[in-house]
């Protein structure tokens, strides 16, 4: 017997050994396909084995640990009459029809937009940044709801630094639950913003910015809007290594989810960001899940006006890796006033470029509002 140079010491006969290339001695391999992954498997002591193993038992696991959502069924009970969907009808008062009307009338441009023929009875409305934000904040400050909203959260807010053309947001048209540390907020007409072409600036060279990549955004949220998307935010601790102050627990830093329908389900994944009306994407997707969460950004120019909005990809209920991270930050304040710098460097920003919002439903086609609930205090 002689031991083979190759192959971890392995025994081979004589005979089975013949000149390589450049007169070295060698092995002749009389079963190259076997032999061979059997040698690489030791002679990398078994790690590309183990490792993959290891992968298919972690990504498993992961998987099994979905995500829950932040609205638990005993809250939908308590606190929601056991309503499970919640929409722009659910606040303590609703969006005076009035007043909806009129701001559309300030619109330079109220039309429908249904590239794909289901949602000819939405209407959305175009103007200049300065207009758009004007009507955001007076179309969602409503007497029953807005003075019961957390100060951090109201006026009007811009995702500064997001990679699709989601440009202005409003949260001061929701719902508080003081003892839960719970906030919703409905999908609701000028509530959302999004541009109308691609300013200069715009993150990752405007990418995102088509018209086609605009609107599939903004119809993954808004739906037919009965209901639209909800989010929910749920307000706790600062942990350590999150841009909110470690420990502080004044409204710093809340879990956000968005749920499409059902408060039931955290719907926080590719699959359901991707579906559209008459297309579903293979079941998988779903385990594809993203961790959002809301951080208050310290020693801002006033409390609750510069948050990082992080975002975690990963397996199920595993965080792997962080992308889309960006800056929320107030450029409308709680009166109503420009916040600067912030607010003139959003319009900058634009340039002349326009926002659009999604500003109700064609007359006579809005769907009539579901269970209301109470409009009594949540304490």
């Amino acid at each position: 017997m002689a031991w083979s140079p190759l192959g971890g010491g392995l025994p081979v006969k004589p005979d089975e050994v013949q000149p390589m290339l450049g007169g070295a001695r060698g092995v002749v391999d009389k079963n190259p396909p076997m032999r061979g992954c059997k040698q690489f498997c030791i002679g990398c002591g078994g790690c590309c084995c183990c490792s993959l193993l290891i992968l298919i038992i972690t990504v498993a696991i992961c998987a099994s640990k979905a995500v829950p959502s932040n609205i638990t069924e005993e809250f939908i009970r308590q606190q929601l009459g056991g309503e499970e969907v919640y929409g722009w009808w659910s606040p303590p008062a609703l969006q005076p029809p009035s007043v909806l009307a009129d701001l559309r009338q300030e619109l330079d441009r109220d039309t429908v937009l249904d590239p794909v023929g289901i949602h000819e009875n939405m209407t959305f409305g175009f103007g200049d940044a300065a207009k758009i934000t004007r009507l955001m904040y007076s179309a969602t400050k409503v007497e029953g709801v807005w003075e019961k909203v957390p100060h951090k959260l109201r006026g009007v807010f811009w995702m500064k630094g997001n990679g699709i053309a989601e440009e202005l947001t409003v949260f001061q048209y929701g719902s508080w639950f003081q003892t839960e540390q719970m906030y919703l907020v409905p999908m609701a007409p000028f509530s959302w913003a999004w541009a109308g072409g691609k300013p200069e600036e715009a993150p990752f060279g405007g990418k995102m910015y088509s018209f086609e990549a605009t609107m599939a955004a903004a119809f993954s949220i808004l739906g037919n809007g009965d209901p639209a998307t909800t989010l929910s935010f749920r307000w706790g601790m600062c942990p350590s290594g999150k841009a909110c102050e470690t420990g502080s627990t004044d409204l710093t830093h809340a879990d956000l989810q968005f749920h499409m329908r059902d408060l039931r389900d955290n719907d926080v994944n590719m699959k359901s960001m991707l579906d559209s009306p008459g297309r579903s994407g293979p079941a998988w997707l779903a385990q594809v899940t993203g961790h959002y969460a809301l951080e208050e950004v310290p020693h801002s120019v006033q409390p609750g006006s510069h948050w990082r909005r992080s975002i975690n990809w990963g397996i199920g209920g595993c965080e792997c890796f962080a992308f889309g991270d960006y800056d929320l930050v107030k450029i409308i304040d709680a009166d109503g006033e420009p916040l600067q710098p912030a607010y003139d460097d959003f319009i900058a920003y634009m340039g002349e470029v326009d926002l659009f919002v999604w500003s109700g439903f064609k007359a006579g086609t809005q769907p009539p509002p579901r269970t209301r609930q109470p409009t009594t205090p949540h304490l």
